[in-house]
């Protein structure tokens, strides 16, 4: 299956189910709203449930987005972004350098065979102390290494573009993610820094649980998601 299909479908099933944002969701809300931003980029702005709410709850004076499927771009089109189809695996942003205030890319670079791609882009497109927020599944969460230790295969990653399987508790084969690279914290904050990013603050978050809303926000590395705040 191409991308573009893979993606088309994952997005239309995801904008279709979700009711209410993630506890990860919320807390990059919470930290987008603490900024006034003229000129705001969102990659990967086909997840339209969570983009509504950026718009509602967020001071955004130019909203851009860019997006793999056709489909996702469309549906940001609806909501006033301006979205544009385009793989950021290996296309440049149609953007001159250092346009935007913020960039945003909210689950998108554990789906990218060339994340370093993405972090030069970034880097071009943003201003001299703009900020970059990105989040991605931790590959080191507390799950992950009781699940590894029991000899499962780690949640978010796959060994098929079909089906999902060797996981601990989780029964649907059909949810595929579609993930290529996972990231330790510790991974994930070396690679932004070999791209010159100035890492302000890193999170954890993730579900409903009470670890993850408390705990592991003193303590990312064991947390479910990942989120850091970089600035350039």
């Amino acid at each position: 299956m191409e991308p573009e299909e893979f993606y088309n479908k994952r997005n239309a099933k995801e904008n279709k189910k979700k009711k209410e944002l993630p506890e990860s969701a919320k807390k990059v809300i919470n930290i987008l709203s603490r900024y006034n931003t003229e000129k705001f980029l969102d990659i990967g702005c086909g997840d339209v449930f969570l983009s509504k709410n950026i718009i509602n709850k967020v001071n955004i004076k130019e909203y851009h987005g860019v997006e793999i499927s056709e489909a996702g771009a469309l549906e940001a089109q609806k909501l006033g972004i301006k979205a544009v189809k385009l793989d950021i695996s290996k296309e440049s942003l149609p953007f001159k350098d250092k346009y935007f205030d913020f960039v945003f890319a909210g689950e998108l670079i554990e789906h990218l065979f060339d994340p370093d791609h993405l972090l030069l882009e970034v880097y071009r497109v943003l201003k001299d102390g703009g900020f970059f927020l990105l989040t991605t599944p931790n590959l080191a969460s507390w799950h992950n290494r009781i699940a590894l230790l029991l000899g499962f295969q780690p949640h978010y990653s796959e060994v098929s573009t079909k089906y999902s399987v060797g996981k601990l508790l989780t029964s649907d084969r059909f949810d595929v993610s579609g993930h290529i690279r996972l990231f330790t914290l510790r991974a994930l904050k070396e690679l932004l820094k070999l791209y010159n990013f100035r890492i302000i603050k890193s999170f954890g978050n993730g579900t409903d649980m009470f670890a993850d809303k408390y705990l592991f926000n003193y303590f990312p590395d064991f947390s479910t998601n990942l989120i850091v705040l970089n600035r350039k």
